[in-house]
């Protein structure tokens, strides 16, 4: 094929189709549903835009007083004046451009490290992989912190290989960019931190004659790992280039508590209900690649170890199966050297020479054309997203709310998940809690621990009502049901009575003399305290 005189390669026009394939994949996800905290996200951005400054005050509820330091400033007003001047469509695209940019950049990075054999698993295992992460990327501010973790291990990767300090330089800019963008920067100095350590740990096991013959030896010169130490302390020092300083740190250290782990659900492990199959199956691929690879480690003298991946590996499954949430992360660290256990351990020739068949690539262009335009005509197009997801978030409830200003006064308990969705539609109430501090001292607690106080079985909760003078209740009309095949109750020998979770809550509101429903829709319903 020639264009302006040049000749484009075959397999570009695939990988053009494939990557517009997943693009598409991105933008429908897009649209399949609202993230709870888009909301908040657009009136932090919405602060910053009419006031030039950052929240520093938490005026959202009336319950907790302290500041708020809002981690994500730079996206969250990005992502309003795109929103609000142009609208969700284009911040849609540019959300699944960041993923596709990812994916195009772990390609590139994968086939360098291993070869041209490596297309067609990369192929495979990006979309498998793709398609695990769906739940976890959208118009989510947190899909950024996969790229940046991503292009962290590729200068990591590459002083390792070159033992060139002029790599090093690059993590100050990312720092930069990545503290304003997303709290997970934190994640991304403790990666720095690792491997410093796990390069120390090689250094000592080498010592070890029976150990060192199975490592892969390392180019780095205790020299090097010094200078790696100092750019470690420049890359913290970038930092504190924020709008809140070391202030920033005193917020992120009350993660340290980790209740929200076990009551959110995206942060919950991997192996609780509704389990992640398409996770499972990925790392238990990934698992199995690396137990082949220790094998041949042993069997055959000239494959030796690569400490580093193998550390990254250990701990990234680790995080994974911990949480939900650190899959993307798990991918975006294991995917390049997992590619490369593959394409060593299997032979790839005999594919790679029938996918030459110029019929069979033709017919391969055909097949992603077919499913491109197929997935672009099914996309749930909202224009007003925050009118569109009504079946998700309490539209009609709102509006009764607006129409009826008599509860104007009254203090409201409303929802978790609906929080950010409030703040956004509803910014003249102050609510109980939304999305952006679970993990904040309150109450002798983390803030989402006394939010759950009001849904346990034995808490008083006409006591708790009337500890924050609380007069309205806004609630889900019905409890999403958690979707258990049939083959899972067997296998894991549970009822539908141990799925069961009861609302204490709503039975004590439909129940209680003094409580009355004001409203109620499919979604939504309303409570007055008389």
């Amino acid at each position: 094929m020639l264009i302006f005189g040049k000749k484009i390669k075959f397999s570009r026009i695939i990988w053009f189709f494939f990557y517009l394939l997943v693009f598409v994949i991105l933008f429908k996800n897009s649209y399949s549903y609202l993230d709870p905290d888009l909301g908040w996200h657009l009136k932090a951005g919405e602060h910053i835009s009419l006031t030039g400054e950052v929240s520093r005050e938490n005026f959202y509820n009336y319950t907790f007083s302290g500041d708020w330091v809002n981690h994500e400033w730079l996206i969250d007003w990005l992502s309003f004046e795109i929103y609000t001047n142009l609208n969700y469509l284009v911040l849609s695209i540019l959300f699944a451009l960041v993923i596709v940019v990812f994916l195009i950049f772990l390609n590139i990075y994968t086939r360098r490290l291993v070869g041209a054999a490596a297309s067609l698993p990369i192929a495979i295992f990006q979309l498998l992989g793709l398609y695990a992460c769906l739940p976890h990327f959208g118009v989510r501010m947190q899909e950024l912190s996969v790229l940046f973790l991503f292009l962290e291990l590729i200068i990591i990767n590459d002083f390792r290989s070159r033992a060139d300090k002029r790599v090093l330089v690059w993590l100050i800019p990312l720092f930069l960019v990545w503290v304003n963008i997303h709290g997970s920067f934190l994640f991304g100095l403790s990666i720095l931190f690792f491997w410093i350590l796990i390069e120390l740990s090689q250094k000592l096991l080498s010592r070890i004659r029976k150990i060192n013959g199975y490592l892969e030896s390392s180019k780095l010169l205790s020299k090097d790992l010094l200078i790696a130490s100092w750019f470690l302390i420049l890359a913290v020092g970038a930092t504190l280039v924020n709008p809140y300083g070391a202030s920033l740190y005193a917020f992120l250290g009350e993660y340290k508590n980790t209740a929200y782990l076990g009551l959110i659900a995206e942060w919950l492990p991997l192996y609780a209900f509704p389990i992640g199959y398409l996770k499972l199956i990925y790392l238990g691929l990934l698992s199995a690649a690396w137990l082949l690879y220790l094998y041949e480690v042993v069997r055959r003298k000239e494959i030796k170890l690569n400490w580093w991946q193998f550390s990254l590996f250990i701990l990234f499954l680790i995080l994974a199966f911990k949480s939900e949430r650190n899959f993307p992360l798990a991918l975006a660290a294991t995917f390049p050297f997992f590619i490369h256990i593959l394409v060593n351990l299997f032979n790839w020739e005999a594919i790679k020479k029938a996918g030459s068949n110029i019929k069979i690539r033709g017919l391969l262009v055909l097949c992603l054309s077919l499913s491109i335009i197929s997935l672009a005509i099914s996309v749930p197009y909202q224009k007003q997203p925050f009118i569109g997801f009504c079946g998700q978030f309490p539209c009609q409830a709102v509006k009764f709310l607006h129409d009826n200003r008599e509860y104007d006064d009254y203090k409201i308990f409303n929802d978790y998940n609906w929080g950010g969705y409030l703040i956004w539609v509803y910014p003249e109430r102050q609510l109980f809690i939304d999305g952006r501090l679970p993990q904040a001292p309150f109450a002798g607690k983390t803030f989402i621990e006394e939010y759950k106080e009001f849904f346990k079985k034995d808490v008083d909760k006409a006591a708790k009502f009337a500890q924050y003078d609380i007069r309205l209740a806004l609630l889900p009309a019905k409890d999403k049901p958690l979707n258990i095949k049939k083959w899972e109750k067997i296998f894991f020998r549970i009822s539908d009575e141990d799925l069961k979770v009861n609302n204490y809550l709503r039975d004590y509101l439909n129940s209680a003399a003094d409580w009355e429903k004001i409203y109620e829709d499919g979604t939504a319903l309303i409570y007055f305290k008389n």
